[in-house]
């Protein structure tokens, strides 16, 4: 298990255009990590995959279609890090929501960033509500670059949060 407690300012590992909702952030580090990506479009998963790979010492153990298949493989993956949509079948809207809160639950130190088309403020205040650590909602038109998406991972997997949109500025 990786360390969770060197924390460094926020200020000083802030992507351009991310606030955070807490004053501290971890410390960005690349240490190895295991990831599982969940979406329903083929598309999107694909590339997430892709731009994971393409981040030094991650490891994609699964790309899943739905939160149920989602949840099963990221626990019998034991993976650091699950990157997903916030919308996806089963349930539909907010799906990427009920998969942070069971991961909460079973596999407290799993990290998990979810994306969404939309500056969604209460799918993302309710992703905070819990006081979970290793949390992040992203809205997917702000992420410029692959860089943007590996400080969100990493950040997560270290047991931080980040959040881009106007739900972090609260």
């Amino acid at each position: 298990d990786y360390s969770r407690s060197s924390m460094a300012s926020a200020a000083e590992h802030s992507p351009p255009g991310h606030a955070q909702l807490h004053d501290e952030q971890p410390a960005i580090a690349a240490r190895p990590l295991v990831a599982a990506v969940a979406s329903q479009s083929y598309l999107v998963r694909v590339g997430l995959a892709e731009v994971l790979r393409e981040m030094t010492g991650v490891t994609v153990a699964g790309s899943y279609v739905d939160g149920d298949a989602l949840l099963r493989g990221s626990l019998a993956e034991h993976v650091d890090v699950v990157v997903t949509d916030l919308d996806l079948p089963p349930t539909g809207p907010g799906e990427g929501l009920r998969i942070a809160r069971a991961l909460a639950r079973e596999a407290p130190g799993v990290g998990v960033v979810v994306l969404s088309e939309h500056d969604r403020g209460p799918s993302a205040l309710a992703l905070f509500a819990e006081d979970v650590a290793g949390r992040a909602y992203l809205v997917k038109q702000r992420l410029r670059r692959g860089p943007d998406l590996e400080t969100a991972v990493r950040a997560v997997a270290a047991g931080g949060r980040n959040s881009s949109g106007r739900a972090s500025r609260i």
